[in-house]
């Protein structure tokens, strides 16, 4: 009679070293994706900067004109280097990208901002606007602790506006080349302080009758909140 020797299969120690293999094949897998995702990135952008900042493209007027001749030969020579180095390491793929959005990254943001800021602004008036009716119609409850919100609140939109104010005449006094003053980022910052206190606010009364129980457009937001501005 035949008997058996051992288990059909591999032993432990080569399923061990297989399986070793195996996660050595994943992550040299991995590694070609991402790489080919950076330098895709790289690619992407060269041709979407050399485009948009020539004279009638996206960000052409976001751009000086001696700025905008450099940019467009550091733009040609990247893409000249990319056909040498299509298998080179993903860092090295971030890296040149970090290094042409030197410049193209403040274009970028001029462009952004110019297009974002018009309603950040309107949502900070309709903050402080909405917020003034509410302290109008507030009732008080707790003397001491309800008027101290209510000077908070009153002060963050007289502030606000004020400040808004002279910021947008400094705004309006720079070309679309400058780097904005008034910046999206201070807009929101500004929205959301009059949206916290003017909550702290409602959640002692209640909403109030004719007054929107946010000071936010709610539109398209979700949550009322005002949103910053988007980053690459």
């Amino acid at each position: 009679a035949v008997e058996p020797s051992g288990r059909p299969g591999f032993s432990s120690e080569e399923l061990a070293k297989r399986r070793e293999e195996e996660q050595r094949m994943i992550a040299d897998m991995q590694e070609i994706v991402d790489r080919n995702a950076r330098r895709n990135d790289l690619e992407s952008y060269i041709l979407t900067m050399r485009s948009g900042v020539v004279v009638g493209g996206k960000y052409g007027e976001y751009i000086r004109g001696s700025e905008r001749a450099a940019f467009l030969q550091q733009l040609e020579k990247a893409e000249e280097w990319l056909y040498d180095h299509n298998d080179d390491d993903k860092q090295v793929f971030i890296d040149k990208l970090a290094e042409l959005k030197v410049i193209g990254g403040p274009v970028q943001k001029r462009q952004r901002e110019e297009e974002q800021r018009p309603d950040l602004v309107a949502a900070l008036e309709k903050a402080a606007q909405s917020s003034r009716a509410m302290i109008r119609q507030f009732k008080p409850k707790n003397g001491v602790t309800d008027g101290e919100k209510l000077r908070s609140l009153n002060m963050a939109c007289s502030e606000a506006l004020k400040w808004l104010g002279e910021m947008q005449k400094q705004q309006s006094a720079l070309s679309r080349r400058d780097d904005p003053v008034l910046d999206c980022a201070s807009l929101s910052a500004r929205t959301q302080e009059i949206q916290r206190l003017a909550e702290a606010l409602e959640g002692d009364s209640g909403p109030l009758d004719g007054v929107c129980p946010s000071p936010i457009a709610r539109e398209g937001s979700g949550d009322g909140r005002a949103r910053p501005m988007d980053v690459d």
